[in-house]
């Protein structure tokens, strides 16, 4: 008997934690987290060796890329100014850097 009412308390005091913790994380703390991904507010034209494209932002989904002409998918690591870093769901990490133009040419594959 003394067994299962220290499984009942134990196990009280386990769910009541993770309720705690589950009421802690509010929608205000997750668009919090979701600010600090890198994003393009806009597409951008990118240019690499084998390809020229657009790069578009994926509705829907914060820090996610797509080509214009075909269904190669990316999530961006890195983002400033002048540069943009992405891995490729199928290909790699690729980064390009803004030229005088405006376009963003491929420059090293990690």
């Amino acid at each position: 008997m003394k067994t299962v009412i220290l499984f009942a308390v134990i196990l009280g005091v386990l769910s009541g934690g993770v309720y705690y913790y589950v009421q802690q994380k509010t929608p205000t703390n997750v668009i919090e987290e979701q600010q600090n991904i890198p994003s393009l507010s806009e597409p951008i034209t990118a240019k690499h060796p084998q390809w020229k494209d657009r790069l578009l932002p994926v509705q829907g989904e914060p820090g996610r890329v797509k080509r214009e002409a075909n269904s190669d998918y990316a999530t961006i690591l890195e983002l400033t100014p002048d540069s943009i870093t992405i891995s490729w769901d199928r290909w790699g990490i690729e980064t390009f850097k803004k030229n005088d133009k405006g376009i963003y040419v491929f420059v090293k594959e990690s």
